[in-house]
């Protein structure tokens, strides 16, 4: 897969070299000397996350048809890095606006904002690198010389979350509570 200043990712054929698909991701822009596209695959191989970083706006696509999955909006600045966690049920984004971000790819929401120190106050010309723990459930992240350890409660697997869930209820659920809150969405 490659990736450039002309907004496009490209899925290539290693075998052959010749390309598979091809995806307006991106709006192209006249190159400047740090910008550019990122791209990353799901480790199920069946989704591509992109970035840009002259735009504030992730896109997730289906590598199947180069359709659009999902738009991540909500940051401010243009992105700096994107990645899936290692299940690929969540795409985290780093930013210029100084934010990290994780999203559920399938909605487009944001389900946890990080906005590590950034050292020496709030330069806007720095991006926080931004990594998903190999367990998915945290995501190392800083700017300069401090990193932290953030949890990601939500990123945990779906079996432990709905533990979790069952484990706190202070009352008998309804059947209609069960169904809307404990039962597992089924599966595409």
């Amino acid at each position: 897969m490659t990736a450039g200043d002309d907004g496009a990712v490209r899925v290539w054929d290693a075998a052959t070299g010749r390309e598979r698909l091809a995806i307006d991701a991106h709006p192209p822009v006249q190159p400047r000397y740090i910008e550019g596209v990122v791209a990353t695959v799901s480790a199920d191989g069946r989704r591509i996350a992109s970035a840009a970083q002259w735009e504030p706006v992730a896109r997730v696509w289906s590598v199947s048809d180069g359709g659009l999955v999902a738009e991540l909006a909500g940051h401010a600045g243009g992105l700096s890095g994107v990645s899936f966690s290692p299940d690929g049920r969540f795409v985290l984004t780093t930013s210029y606006d100084g934010t990290a971000r994780v999203w559920d790819p399938e909605s487009g929401r944001a389900v946890l904002v990080i906005r590590p120190p950034r050292p020496g106050g709030p330069a806007q010309d720095l991006a926080p690198s931004a990594a998903f723990a190999p367990d998915g459930r945290s995501v190392l992240g800083g700017a300069g010389e401090t990193l932290r350890l953030y949890r990601c409660d939500v990123c945990a697997p779906l079996a432990d979350l709905l533990s979790a869930a069952r484990d706190r209820v202070a009352r008998e659920l309804t059947d209609t509570e069960r169904r809307r809150y404990l039962e597992p969405a089924a599966e595409p």
